[in-house]
């Protein structure tokens, strides 16, 4: 063999890594579309709550209570992408006291 030959193979380890890490990347853009959907299905919600308050002077029951338990969901569905993105925020006066 030569040495330009080994050096263009991948050990078996890393690429069952690579394929490990692509499929976990895919799964975590997935839950993070799943949760920017259900904004966009909570806003029509809303909506249609607000509308039908003003026009028909009756609100639909259960928005509210399915908006509160929904933003929890949507926060842990959008976390991931978010620490892998590196967008969460902290506060660096925190931080500079503890270190």
């Amino acid at each position: 063999m030569a040495n330009g030959s080994r050096a263009a193979v991948t050990p078996p380890a890393a690429a069952w890594r690579t394929s490990v890490m692509s499929a976990f990347d895919m799964l975590i853009s997935a839950l993070n579309a799943i949760g920017t959907a259900w904004i966009f299905v909570l806003m029509l919600a809303i909506n249609a709550d607000v509308f039908s308050r003003f026009l028909f002077n009756a609100p639909l029951s259960g928005v509210p209570l399915i908006v509160e338990m929904s933003i929890i969901a949507i926060v842990f569905l959008q976390l991931a992408a978010a620490l892998r993105g590196g967008r969460l925020t902290r506060s660096d006066v925190l931080i500079a006291k503890l270190l």
